[in-house]
């Protein structure tokens, strides 16, 4: 059993490293998409960063938030990729430019997001689970 209980532990904490490093993937994606975009549209310095922090920024504290509290991280990064998913398409310029932005940089959010819940929920149950046994464990007086 003890074996069992060390390979689930193991999988919920590569589920966790793998939720995040695809944030923090994904918000290095945001931030060459925002600094691209605002150099090719001929913007001036300081708006070229705002545009690169505005996606890229809120994406890299989110991901960090997630190492640091990996619950609220996780709500928050599938929170934000749903209203990638959701929100650029209404603004998008094209068909291709819209499938591009949704398959490379919104669903990269929602799965860190959904990895990560998961993987804190599983750890979640592995810590009850424990507390259960050693609960039952222990000598009766």
């Amino acid at each position: 059993m003890g074996d069992a209980a060390c390979s689930r532990t193991d999988a919920v904490k590569r589920l966790r490293k793998v939720g995040i490093a695809l944030a923090a993937i994904c918000a290095c994606g945001w931030l060459i998409y925002g600094l691209i975009s605002a150099v090719k549209m001929g913007w001036p310095p300081d708006q070229v960063a705002l545009r690169a922090l505005c996606p890229g920024g809120i994406f890299l504290l989110s991901a960090i938030i997630a190492w640091k509290w990996q619950p609220i991280g996780g709500v928050l990064l599938f929170l934000e990729g749903v209203l990638v998913l959701v929100g650029y398409p209404r603004v998008g310029s094209s068909v291709c430019n819209i499938c591009l932005v949704i398959a490379v940089m919104g669903a990269p959010p929602l799965l860190a997001g959904a990895l990560l819940l998961i993987g804190w929920g599983r750890s979640l149950e592995d810590s009850q689970s424990k507390a259960s046994t050693v609960g039952a464990e222990a000598p009766k007086a």
